[in-house]
């Protein structure tokens, strides 16, 4: 009988413990999809831009700057290379006009796309 008893209510704080714990990486999940999504969706729209050779705006450092703010160090090292390389890749995409304005190089294209869609892929949604 006491053995019946023991069993069960281990098994009660066992199943509350993985509970809590399934909770816990909802919520975590749901805050990093909130924070990524508008992130992508605007990288999405940038990389659609630059195929057709259009301008582009990209993404704000207050977008980056929400995102690392949830990223672990070694994500946010490796976010912060995939950042320096796109930059490094849109600074040589443009040239200036005269006018104070920027113009599109369009042979140098290609690096700033492959840069932002490997920011895209490192930013997938959970």
């Amino acid at each position: 009988m006491t053995n019946e008893i023991l069993s069960g209510l281990f098994g009660v704080l066992i199943g509350g413990f993985i509970g809590h714990r399934l909770a816990l990486g909802r919520d975590i999940r749901k805050e990093y999809n909130a924070t990524v999504l508008p992130v992508r969706l605007s990288l999405m729209k940038a990389i659609e831009a630059m195929e057709c050779n259009c301008a582009w705006s990209g993404f704000s450092q207050n977008d980056i700057d929400a995102v690392k703010n949830i990223l672990n160090n070694t994500n946010r090292s490796r976010l912060d290379g995939l950042l320096s390389k796109y930059r490094g890749a849109d600074n040589n995409a443009h040239k200036p006009d005269g006018i104070g304005g920027q113009e599109i190089i369009e042979h140098n294209i290609k690096p700033v796309v492959e840069a932002a869609k490997n920011i895209r892929k490192f930013l997938k949604p959970k």
